[in-house]
């Protein structure tokens, strides 16, 4: 199969979205905030609360009322690339535009510009819109028509000013600037008021009809006008026959210039062209790529859906100011991506059982399972249900954008993989990738796989005074969050700074004391995943007494002496002599760390601080005293009587000890009646 560059594969994107009638879609819009794919030559402004207003105009053309346009809304409205790409330059856009643009006692220079470039993109479209024999089409023409007879004769701005005052209490009127009453005073609440300065609105328009079987007309939703605009722009090219060229994404010989969109605003990933960028190469910018505009189109408006859309994007700087990337996730067959896959969740795991303290960001949000193709792709992952044959031929594509500077952003990275290769890499992350915790609500334990945030924060934080797991620089999680995603979605083995780690953070067990539990399962999760990246037998989370190391047997001897002092302890309690232990530090916890650089030393030094406690069992609770004492003494015998024991003696524990402290203590706090049941299983 030949092999398409990103560019070519983003552009056959939106050909593919246009086909299935999901460009300029609000229907697939589920936030009702207008995200959609848009339609060639056009933009969206995001409204921050008071920045947008939407002047209504009666069937006579009068403006009658204003909306503000709700905070996060977008509203959409047609530009040229020309009009896009300005920065100190004046150039209108076509129909909605600034206030500067449209007052002519604001900016007479720019309202100038703006009536020329009306005058001249109105006539075009009046054109077109001939072409559709409908009645809606008519009345958008007359719209149209009403709308700049408002701009020739009145300043939009004093018609703002009135309808302001007409809708709200105006507490401080000046020549641009208003200060409305939201809400009055009452009893119980203060008067919430808003300034806002006028010349720094966005204007679009609407229009409203009394006869209820017209449908009102809204610029951000009215497709017969974006189709309308884009014939129009597109046929203007038509006509400029020596800027065609063959276009060296689509093929294609079209219209091509050097003036791209951006991004985040004016942020290229195309820029124009500067000298030290071909000299030396090229004689002309513009032998460096040849871009058809409809071709630039289609890359970045689907480029641009993709960042806006909540369910394609993830930021991956998790709070770091100093790392911009975002990360864009799509599927050739599923460009909504309605499976629902997210780097901060790829397994799809139930809601976590335990209650990790940590910062919730939108990566940790809980994956919604509303949408059928999401429960049918986590049934896939569970292996619960195959693919079907349509979706084995699909792609997962992975791109990473850094948003770096005020003027640019670049393409940092991007991936291609088979869909059939991807679900066997997380299938594979999965299985190697995991652990047991004991679920709060259920009682039960249940196998899972760890969130990557939470691998991070447990890898490379510290447990801080209120409890949550976190790293001191923030830089510092996001590039290990992209060190860990080619073991997710590539199936390449873990970093091992990542396993000596965990494992040290283990080792400092005092460290993590209130995320104990937490710190377990992550660091048996992490460490069995890199036994099998070695091609080693995947450790058990019961004991395994056929596959005994000396370092798994000195891991069950901690687990034993810590289940002593507790039970001991315990009877105590019972007794009313003591009532602090969950407060109180063991002797296994205290010698933590010095076990696992010198266990055979450290072994007396417990045993010794142990002693008491084993007379006390041995005079409460005889029959668990001796249970102890015959299994301490069964793992010394082991250990002692291996051959390499005295080779072996100074050495400091590995990460089997782990293994054989879960293993141990999760035997001595299952009853009989689960063991037998765990047997039979």
């Amino acid at each position: 199969m030949h092999k398409m560059s990103i560019f070519h594969v983003l552009y056959k994107n939106y050909e593919k979205a246009e086909e299935n009638g999901l460009v300029d879609n609000l229907e697939l819009d589920a936030t009702g905030r207008n995200i959609v794919i848009l339609p060639l030559y056009h933009m969206n402004e995001q409204s921050h609360g008071y920045d947008v207003i939407q002047i209504i105009l009666d069937e006579e053309g009068n403006p009658v009322r204003i909306n503000f346009i709700e905070n996060g809304i977008y509203t959409i409205y047609p530009i040229t690339i020309a009009s896009l790409n300005r920065t100190r330059n004046v150039f209108a856009h076509p129909l909605c535009d600034n206030m500067q643009y449209l007052s002519k006692s604001l900016n007479e220079a720019k309202h100038m510009h703006y009536c020329e470039q009306n005058e001249e993109w109105l006539n075009g479209i009046l054109l077109e819109l001939e072409n559709y024999n409908s009645e809606e089409a008519v009345d958008v023409a007359i719209f149209l028509k009403q709308i700049r007879e408002l701009i020739l004769n009145e300043d939009v701005l004093t018609v703002l000013k009135k309808l302001v005052k007409d809708q709200y209490r105006v507490l401080f009127p000046n020549e641009t600037t208003v200060e409305i009453e939201l809400q009055p005073k009452t009893e119980n609440t203060r008067v919430r008021k808003k300034k806002i300065n006028l010349s720094d609105i966005f204007i679009t328009f609407g229009k409203q009809f009394s006869d209820a079987k017209k449908r009102d007309i809204d610029i951000t939703t009215n497709k017969i006008l974006h189709q309308a605009h884009t014939c129009y722009i597109q046929k203007t090219q038509e006509k400029q026959k020596d800027m065609f060229d063959i276009c060296d994404v689509s093929g294609k010989k079209m219209y091509c210039e050097n003036l791209y969109r951006g991004l985040f605003g004016r942020k290229k990933i195309v820029s124009e062209s500067y000298p030290e960028t071909h000299i030396g190469r090229f004689y002309d910018s513009s032998e460096v790529v040849h871009l058809g505009a409809t071709t630039s189109e289609k890359i970045h408006l689907i480029i641009k859906f993709f960042l806006e859309n909540q369910d394609n994007r993830e930021y991956l700087n998790n709070n770091d100011k100093k790392d911009n990337t975002i990360a864009i996730i799509w599927f050739a067959e599923d460009l909504l991506n309605k499976r629902n896959f997210t780097l901060s969740d790829p397994t799809m795991e139930e809601p976590k059982p335990w209650d990790i303290p940590s910062d919730d960001s939108e990566e940790n949000q809980l994956t919604s399972l509303a949408d059928e193709r999401a429960r049918d792709w986590k049934k896939i992952l569970r292996g619960e249900k195959s693919l079907s044959d349509s979706d084995k031929e699909d792609f997962f594509y992975l791109m990473m954008i850094n948003n770096f500077s005020k003027g640019r952003i670049a393409i940092q990275s991007t991936r291609t993989i088979p869909i059939m290769i991807f679900l066997k890499n997380l299938q594979h992350w999965q299985k190697t990738c995991s652990w047991e915790i004991r679920d709060s609500r259920t009682k039960e334990y249940v196998e899972r796989t760890p969130r990557p945030w939470d691998i991070i924060r447990f890898v490379y934080g510290i447990e801080k005074d209120d409890g949550r797991v976190d790293c001191l620089k923030d830089e510092l999680k996001s590039s290990a969050f992209k060190r860990l995603l080619p073991s997710i979605i590539d199936g390449v083995h873990l970093p091992k700074d990542m396993a000596r780690q965990i494992f040290s953070n283990y080792k400092n067990r005092i460290g993590f004391r209130k995320n104990w539990i937490y710190l377990q399962y992550m660091s048996c999760a992490l460490l069995n995943k890199v036994r099998q990246d070695q091609g080693k037998e995947k450790r058990l989370t019961m004991l395994e007494k056929d596959k005994q190391t000396r370092d798994y047997l000195y891991g069950r001897l901690l687990a034993i002496y810590e289940k002593i002092e507790m039970d001991a302890m315990r009877s105590k309690d019972e007794k009313g002599e003591d009532k602090s232990n969950s407060l109180r530090i063991t002797n296994v916890e205290k010698v933590w760390s010095a076990f696992f650089q010198t266990p055979e030393r450290m072994l007396e030094t417990l045993h010794m601080k142990i002693r008491p406690y084993l007379d006390k069992l041995k005079s409460n609770q005889a029959g668990l005293y001796s249970y102890y004492n015959r299994l301490i003494g069964e793992i010394q015998t082991e250990i002692r009587d291996a051959e390499t024991y005295l080779a072996n003696k100074n050495k400091s524990l590995n990460e089997d000890a782990v293994f054989g402290y879960y293993a141990q203590n999760r035997d001595l706090y299952t009853s009989a009646a689960e063991k037998k049941e765990n047997e039979n299983a």
